[in-house]
């Protein structure tokens, strides 16, 4: 069993019941109170969904962890959009905003970007196919399910989706050190593409040359940088209040 299928947890499940993925088994630990998932056992008797009931030290190996809840749902491969697809959903939005990740490896950090650019309305999000985490239970868990409600794309060269961006007319984001342009500063009132740099190297080199704005995000303390998904967080945060949404 391909654990990158599995996902564990109520509130994980719940979300992707909200969506179209498909879940192919639901599992539940064998001492599992099921009055208190009453809503997922209905929700898998109307979708004719298998359930197998396993002993608590399987569901820990399933879901390499104890902290499951004592349930878990294999679902279907998770489907990546392409490049034409994601750019066809951006365009139904007034001002689009796009997220680009730049190699984010820390699994918990990617599902915590994922659930700030959920709560934030950002839904179309492009990772690379390299140097960057798979999409893991880890991801879905630290995401608190907002991945359910995201559209994916991987591609295998972020410095030509940047191009193609470009010639849609989008403008280029991304924080970076050097500059001296405060992320409060800017006017971003235009359809944008945020970059967010690798957790311990920061955007690459390569993508800030097409940068058409660079930003950084003051800090007041004695450390010299945030974590990445708080960095994301507070960039998108600050985006969608220089709109004014």
């Amino acid at each position: 069993m391909g654990k990158e299928n599995i996902v564990c947890g109520k509130r994980v499940i719940r979300e992707i019941f909200k969506t179209k993925i498909d879940v192919e088994t639901l599992y539940i630990s064998k001492n599992l109170n099921k009055g208190n998932i009453k809503d997922i056992l209905d929700e898998v008797n109307n979708r004719n969904i298998k359930i197998k009931y396993v002993y608590s030290n399987d569901m820990e190996n399933m879901c390499n962890t104890k902290v499951h809840q004592g349930i878990a749902a294999k679902i279907s491969n998770y489907k990546y959009y392409k490049f034409s697809e994601l750019i066809e959903e951006l365009k139904k939005e007034k001002l689009p905003i796009l997220l680009i990740l730049d190699g984010i490896q820390d699994p918990q950090n990617l599902g915590a970007i994922f659930r700030s650019a959920e709560c934030m309305g950002i839904k179309n999000i492009i990772v690379p196919q390299k140097r960057s985490s798979n999409i893991t239970d880890t991801v879905w868990k630290s995401s608190m399910g907002a991945l359910a409600h995201l559209n994916i794309c991987r591609t295998n060269n972020l410095v030509n989706v940047v191009k193609k961006l470009k010639d849609e007319e989008f403008k280029i984001v991304a924080t970076t050190i050097d500059s001296s342009r405060r992320v409060y500063e800017e006017n971003y009132k235009f359809p944008i593409a945020i970059i967010i740099g690798n957790e311990h190297e920061g955007v690459s080199d390569e993508l800030l040359e097409y940068c058409d704005i660079k930003i950084n995000i003051p800090m007041y303390g004695n450390i010299t940088s945030f974590n990445v998904s708080v960095a994301s967080g507070i960039v998108m945060y600050e985006i969608k209040k220089q709109r004014g949404e």
